[in-house]
């Protein structure tokens, strides 16, 4: 015969009800972000020169897309120029075929046409998405991704106010013809940024005996940098300031969109914190300056000084050039230069 346990009923009950709740309450908590992006031309002066660049909805960079642990992200990216294009969402994880990698899991976005890009957003921190397409990248089409986690995974340090800066190289030639140069094997670029290494800079830089090792070995010069940029920007500009009151606290994210070029960043005031790499979260890391690579992206805990601009200055590995992040507010202190690298003293001993 059989008898009703009412243990065994209530238990059930709670566990059917806890269940239930947790799927209501997922579902009337999650989020679904939605973002147009439209990739067409526009007229950029640099130098005193006009040069088309692609941009993304007008700006140079793109503009920030910003979402939570857990949302549903819709973009709709539509092209309107005479060209194919893709986007490509870089560091997120999310199904191979919403990639946007164009001929590898994703067509290319012909031109007039759009696509809907939509994935659930399963991870947190600082990434970027950029064209996979031809040059585009180095013509404008990238921009920083800020994802907030769904809960505070660890104790966070208190911030102030947050500041993404996305750091990239210009060149106003057209991006083919720079290709075609550097395929060609001509020194342009070298000569162009002094950079160029003959038997007069040799003896001039303590570099002969190099020199002529690597002229025995049939090595062709050297060089940390192949092309003679015409602008380092953040953020669209060869400078861009954060205002800040003196003693607060800024947690400044940076990405280095860059095509070609890595940066050694310092701060004017000496003191910040590396508080995440990569989008993931590292045990602050104090340091006066580093080295970023292209494709990184940082998170920074800056303590604003209490008094001056401060920069923080982003400075080519080669030394031809740099951009600036200017944080505080009063009167400008600017970071030291950094010495040029020597390039008949870069290479490692051959064991």
């Amino acid at each position: 015969m059989f008898r009703f346990n009412n243990h065994l009923w209530l238990m059930h009950f709670l566990i059917t009800a806890a269940v239930c709740f947790g799927i209501i309450q997922n579902t009337s908590f999650a989020r679904t972000v939605e973002y147009d992006l439209t990739i067409d031309y526009k007229t950029v002066r640099f130098n005193a020169i006009n040069t088309q660049a692609m941009t993304v909805n007008g700006t140079l960079p793109a503009p920030t897309l910003y979402f939570q642990e857990g949302d549903t992200a819709h973009i709709l990216v539509t092209n309107n120029m005479d060209v194919a294009t893709s986007i490509h969402w870089h560091g997120i994880l999310l199904p191979n075929h919403q990639d946007g990698v164009p001929y590898v899991n994703h067509p290319p976005i012909q031109a007039g046409d759009s696509h809907l890009f939509t994935f659930t957003i399963k991870q947190s921190g600082t990434y970027w998405y950029h064209s996979h397409t031809g040059l585009q990248e180095q013509r404008g089409v990238y921009g920083a991704i800020v994802i907030s986690p769904k809960q505070a995974q660890t104790v966070p340090a208190p911030f102030d106010q947050e500041a993404t800066v996305v750091l990239s190289d210009w060149i106003n030639e057209n991006p083919d013809e720079v290709l075609r140069t550097l395929k060609s094997g001509s020194d342009y670029y070298s000569i162009k940024k002094g950079s160029q290494q003959n038997l007069l800079s040799a003896i001039q830089q303590d570099g002969l005996a190099y020199a002529f090792k690597q002229a025995l070995q049939r090595m062709p010069a050297m060089d940390i940098s192949d092309i003679a940029y015409d602008k380092f920007l953040a953020n669209g500009q060869p400078e861009t300031i954060i205002s800040a009151k003196p003693g607060e606290i800024l947690k400044l994210r940076l990405v280095n969109a860059s095509t070609a070029t890595y940066y050694t960043l310092q701060f004017a005031n000496n003191a910040m914190e590396i508080i995440a790499a990569d989008g993931m979260d590292v045990e602050p890391l104090a340091i006066n300056h580093f080295l970023m690579a292209i494709a990184e992206t940082y998170t920074l805990r800056i303590k604003v000084p209490a008094q001056g601009l401060f920069e923080l200055r982003a400075t080519a590995q080669d030394g031809s050039g740099y951009s600036s992040i200017w944080i505080g507010s009063g009167s400008r202190v600017a970071a030291p230069d950094r010495e040029k690298p020597n390039p008949y003293q870069m290479s490692m001993p051959m064991p």
